[in-house]
């Protein structure tokens, strides 16, 4: 479309923004931030609010990733790559921090492209860990305040991180385990910038120590793994658990596992998103002795919530898929990436490419066609994978914007 001016002349060509919203949306945020030059115009909608959810939410669904662990061995900082959804790999650059800090610094998790990282103190207990929110795409860094609780020893502390849209914001949480066996809670708000302690009476019953560690963030909800013994003196796990926190309302609830879930024997389970909102869990038993474990199928569960009634009955859980026979040479899935399980080859010796580096097996498993694909990335850390998209957000207070 092209403006007509006094006198008759044609000015340059002239798009409507709604057309150049749709079109910016589906760059990728490297060009974005450059293209904040262009005009004054340009940059106010990129740094907008509304666009960056709108960006946020073209990427998760179009080109969703997976940030890897590169191996570089002991005593070096740590090194992501960051594979797309056309499985094309590269390096990520490292947060701008100390190599002191670089060498201590882990990765808790990520959420909307902020990626919520630790950094172990100088006493090396876990309790003296500090936090920072980075967002890899645009190079912003946010270091979190220090607990109150960090000041008080403790046997392990469990985290998670998510978002919540009811309240627009992220939160950070951190489950202190006490060894004389007490539970402390702390929750850490973006929006707000300070952390505060919440009760745990909700979590009766469940000791820190049944918590196994994993965890993840869907729809407003973080999710921890844990396994209960019915008999405390024999300390055999019986019990599959759930624990959900509700970052809007700051709440925990119990939720069983499926009953059909058996955790008394030798099993790997991991816990994932499924269709976007919905909490999976991939179950896999295990078969045969260690370190040789042979795993023969996988089970999916999915959960879904009916009503709001606090009956252990709101709660649904659904196997929707079990697997073929996979091949032993595959380590269990540890991330749900798009319809797709993720393995890592275990047994395989590391390739080399055309330029001698070194290469590694990489396994996708199609939960809608059952049909699996073998792939090749540079060398990482076999056993981690991370979901993750790039986008725009923010690591500052979170503001909403004016209608």
């Amino acid at each position: 479309m092209k403006q007509r001016i006094a006198g008759g002349d044609t000015a340059a060509p002239y798009l409507h923004e709604e057309i150049i919203r749709q079109i910016l949306k589906r760059l990728p945020v490297k060009s974005l931030i450059r293209f904040q030059c262009v005009s004054e115009r340009w940059k106010n909608l990129i740094k907008s609010p509304s666009f960056i959810d709108e960006h946020l939410h073209y990427s998760t669904h179009q080109n969703p990733s997976l940030l890897l662990r590169k191996s570089n061995g002991r005593f070096k900082p740590l090194q992501l790559r960051l594979m797309d959804s056309e499985m094309h790999v590269r390096e990520v650059q490292n947060p701008p921090l100390p190599l002191r800090s670089l060498l201590t610094f882990s990765i808790v998790g990520s959420c909307n492209g902020l990626v919520c990282a630790e950094i172990d103190g100088d006493d090396k207990s876990a309790s003296s860990a500090s936090f920072l929110l980075w967002n890899p795409a645009t190079g912003d860094v946010r270091k979190i305040p220090t607990t109150r609780s960090s000041k008080h020893p403790y046997e392990s502390v469990y985290v998670g991180f998510g978002f919540s849209t009811i309240v627009n914001d992220y939160k950070i949480v951190q489950i202190y385990d006490g060894y004389d066996g007490d539970m402390v809670i702390e929750v850490y708000s973006l929006s707000i910038g300070s952390w505060k302690e919440i009760e745990s009476e909700s979590l009766k019953g469940v000791s820190p120590s049944d918590i196994i560690c994993n965890w993840v963030t869907v729809n407003g909800r973080i999710f921890w793994d844990a396994a209960t013994p019915e008999d405390k003196e024999d300390g055999v796990y019986r019990t599959c658990l759930i624990l959900s926190f509700d970052i809007a309302l700051e709440v925990f609830t119990v939720i069983p596992g499926p009953p059909q879930l058996d955790v008394s024997g030798g099993f790997e389970f991991t816990l994932s998103a499924y269709d976007d909102n919905k909490l999976a869990i991939i179950y896999v038993p295990r078969v045969g002795r260690p370190p040789k474990y042979l795993y023969s199928l996988i089970h999916l569960w999915v959960l879904e919530e009916k009503g709001t009634s606090s009956s252990t009955e709101r709660w649904i859980w659904t196997k929707i898929y079990t697997s073929n026979p996979c091949p032993a040479k595959f380590d269990v899935p540890r991330t749900m990436w798009g319809n797709k399980f993720v393995f890592f080859c275990i047994r395989e010796p590391s390739l080399t490419n055309e330029s001698g580096g070194e290469m590694e097996n990489r396994f996708s498993l199609s939960i809608i066609t059952n049909e699996g694909k073998i792939f090749e990335i540079p060398q990482c850390y076999g056993s981690w994978a991370l979901n993750h998209v790039e986008s725009l957000v923010p690591v500052g207070n979170i503001h909403f914007e004016e209608p």
